[in-house]
């Protein structure tokens, strides 16, 4: 089975990473701009909830449903069926003050012509979209607002 799998670095807790995994607000803005996500069943990104993903750009392109199988600390689990069938799993650990976050995807096409289209042209697509997702996901995590200190710290801090 074919793998496409990217990793990054995020000067982030482990409990933030998962945070920005599973918060269907919060995956929205990490979300590649030509990706689409269409809830089916349950809440999403939460174990046994569906949800299709659409390309925004290729409308002709069949969407393809989705379905989470596990979610807990440091690992999703989602399985997939439809033009390529096959799972995405993101995994998170704490290293040092970082945590790492893995996106691996397992897939098959089983259309001979897909699999050759997908492969002369899909997997570099896929690939640079998977390391700018995760791009985004670092950019959005590392530059989210900080809380700021309540008035009874401020007056701490400046006694």
């Amino acid at each position: 089975m074919p793998v496409l799998e990217e990793f990054i670095s995020i000067k982030a807790s482990s409990a933030e990473v998962k945070r920005f995994l599973t918060d269907p607000v919060l995956i929205n803005q990490w979300l590649s701009p030509v990706m689409m996500i269409e809830p089916i069943e349950g809440e999403l990104m939460t174990t046994g909830s569906s949800y299709l993903l659409r390309l925004k750009t290729l409308a002709l392109v069949q969407a393809t449903p989705y379905r989470v199988d596990k979610v807990e600390d440091g690992n999703i689990v989602q399985s997939f069926t439809g033009p390529w069938t096959g799972h995405n799993t993101w995994r998170w650990f704490p290293r040092d003050d970082v945590t790492i976050v893995l996106n691996r995807i397992d897939y098959e096409i089983n259309n001979p012509a897909v699999r050759v289209f997908f492969n002369g042209l899909g997997i570099p697509f896929f690939a640079l979209d998977m390391k700018v997702q995760l791009s985004q996901l670092r950019r959005l995590i590392e530059n989210r607002p900080q809380s700021s200190p309540t008035p009874r710290a401020q007056i701490a801090t400046e006694s």
